[in-house]
């Protein structure tokens, strides 16, 4: 394979969207802590509630 021209790069990557994995890594990573904090007050009292009514039946 030394028929490559020098600097042939097979994928090459735009400048623009170099940073853009780790940007969008993060940027998920926030949604979900939001996600997670938005549902919390929802989501543990129906967690007591299910437990609660499971240990009376």
């Amino acid at each position: 394979m030394s028929d490559q021209q020098p600097g042939w790069d097979p994928h090459p990557v735009p400048r623009d969207l170099r940073g853009a994995p780790g940007a969008a890594h993060v940027l998920g990573m926030i949604a979900i802590g939001l996600l997670a904090v938005l549902l919390a007050p929802i989501a543990i009292p129906v967690i007591i509630w299910i437990r609660l009514r499971d240990r009376r039946g």
